[in-house]
């Protein structure tokens, strides 16, 4: 069974340990970390989308550690300068 991470369209397992599944519910006090009616959403989303989430970059997103692609230069021909141009 596959399913389509939330925030890039890929096709993940939901049953893989590392994919990672949306849930919505309530937090209080004044640590926040525990979850009352805690709902599944029926979401997913792969690994490199929610770290790319972390970082608060979207899905589409180049990375911000990962070096530049390179950017070549287009070769143009130029002219002579020593022919005439309007002959």
């Amino acid at each position: 069974m596959s399913v389509a991470c939330k925030l890039c369209g890929k096709d993940i397992n939901p049953h893989d340990i590392s994919s990672w599944k949306e849930v919505t519910g309530f937090v209080g006090g004044p640590k926040k970390d525990s979850m009352v009616l805690r709902t599944d959403t029926g979401s997913y989303a792969c690994t490199p989308c929610i770290e790319k989430a972390k970082q608060g970059q979207a899905p589409d997103q180049d990375s911000l550690f990962e070096p530049a692609p390179k950017v070549y230069k287009q070769q143009v021909d130029l002219p002579d300068p020593d022919e005439e141009l309007f002959a």
